[in-house]
């Protein structure tokens, strides 16, 4: 009955304001004012709008539509509903109005405010926002409020902080709130999003492929089907920051498009774009590594095990270091998955190389216990989630996702990247140096030995020192 009771839109003599904007490129004000009260007040819902009912496909579209910087208008296709309209459609529809800014909501921008410019003097859309941190206090976007006076627009902007902050969170704490939240939607969506990815990694192959042999067909020294299947340059001779492993590797627009296309459903209004910094920074995103440690940060609570006893959870504990090492050296093909047999022989060649120490477990048992689906292989998330289940430290979980060339170490290589990934969950006074020759320094003081990788207690001291979990 409230929604029954507002307005549609509001002209002044310089704007009209409604919700969304506009439904067709063809809209008049005056068919809003057609609408009788009594009309009016019978739609009570934009949720589940009357079928066949013009009145309300009217409304539908003034409530969903979005603006966009494309001429034109097309059906808004991530809404499911409403159009999408272009410069070009809001400029004609102010000057036959004679009005200067359409005035919409609808979307949280980073800044509480964005305008659509129409043309040289100011025509303009504007989006403005009002609920800073949106969603729930969670998120990084300014609110603002839009004033209208004289003709012209205003604004004032403001975040959370600059009033009473009602969850009684930190910056920090909302951040850390924002991404336990995202890591717990990727995990479970972890199959449908590494699908999207390689789809995305192959497609950005095939284009490299394609360039690498068509800037060498000048020379015509090397045959087609050879340029074909020529493989990349190797990059060891490039900075340390700049070298991938290509075949997992997609852009920020790519991995931003995958993200939208399999979340959207559950996370609808995610610019994944403009958070990519946070969660998955860089210029080249390698996916593989990006799920690994979204899926390391998921915690589980250790009721959730399966099959897994008081016993055996202390043992995983008080072994943690023994197994994560059998998992790293044994799994050669990084295929993330071991059977039983590379399992049980891993762990006794691990008690005849360690006779002194405390591995004193029953392999098949173990095997049994973090196999959860019975499927006589252990996959990288089993044994992930079995470490998640008994509250492994975190130190262990990120070293496990850095150490992408499972020597059980963390080479200089990786130890930039690790450093890239764990600031961007930061805010920026906790960061910690990130050029690279910063980043050389500690790792040098970190490698106590000289041997130009970190082990495992290395990587403690500095998960301790730097990023306390």
């Amino acid at each position: 009955n409230a929604f029954a009771s507002l307005p549609i839109a509001v002209v002044t003599d310089s704007a009209v304001i409604m919700h969304g904007g506009l439904p067709n490129a063809n809209f008049r004000v005056e068919q809003i004012n057609e609408i009788s009260s009594e009309e009016r007040s019978r739609i009570k819902t934009m949720v589940e709008p009357a079928k066949n009912d013009e009145t309300c496909k009217l409304m539908q579209n003034i409530m969903w539509s979005d603006p966009q910087p494309d001429s034109g208008m097309s059906p808004n296709e991530e809404r499911g509903c409403g159009m999408r309209y272009g410069p070009d459609v809001v400029r004609s529809f102010l000057a036959d109005h004679g009005l200067k800014y359409l005035i919409r909501s609808h979307e949280a921008v980073d800044e509480g405010y964005e305008l659509l410019e129409c043309d040289e003097h100011g025509m303009s859309a504007v989006t403005v926002f009002s609920a800073a941190s949106y969603p729930g206090g969670a998120g990084f976007n300014y609110g603002a409020i839009v004033r209208l006076r004289d003709g012209n627009v205003t604004f004032d902007s403001y975040n959370e902080s600059d009033g009473e902050n009602k969850h009684g969170l930190t910056m920090q704490e909302k951040m850390n709130h924002t991404f336990k939240a995202f890591a717990e939607v990727i995990t479970a969506n972890r199959a449908a999003l590494e699908e999207e990815f390689e789809y995305m990694a192959e497609k950005r192959a095939r284009r490299r492929r394609l360039r690498r042999t068509f800037s060498s067909a000048e020379d015509g020294s090397m045959p087609i089907s050879q340029r074909m299947n020529a493989k990349p340059v190797a990059t060891s001779a490039l900075p340390v920051t700049a070298q991938v492993d290509d075949d997992d590797c997609i852009t920020p627009e790519s991995w931003a498009d995958a993200m939208n296309f399999v979340l959207n459903a559950e996370l609808p209004d995610v610019d994944w774009l403009s958070i990519q910094r946070f969660i998955a920074p860089g210029e080249i995103i390698n996916y593989k590594r990006f799920l690994n440690l979204q899926c390391s940060l998921t915690s589980y609570d250790a009721s959730q095990s399966t099959g897994m006893d008081d016993n055996m959870r202390n043992t995983i504990m008080q072994n943690h270091e023994a197994i994560f090492k059998v998992f790293k050296f044994l799994d050669e093909d990084g295929s993330g998955e071991l059977d039983r047999d590379e399992f049980c022989n891993g762990i006794n060649k691990l008690k005849e190389r360690n006779p002194d120490s405390a591995i004193s477990f029953d392999a098949e048992a173990l095997f049994d216990s973090i196999d959860d689906d019975g499927s006589g292989t252990i996959e990288l998330s089993e044994f992930q989630h079995a470490f998640q289940a008994v509250d492994v430290p975190y130190y262990v979980a990120v070293m496990m996702t850095l150490d992408t060339d499972k020597s059980g170490t963390i080479d200089r290589q990786e130890f930039h990247e690790g450093v890239k990934l764990l600031n961007a969950r930061l805010s920026e006074s906790e960061k910690i140096p990130d050029s690279v020759s910063e980043i050389n320094m500690i790792f040098d003081e970190l490698d106590e030995d000289g041997s130009g990788e970190l082990d495992m207690a290395e990587f403690e001291k500095f998960m301790r020192d730097y990023y306390p979990h």
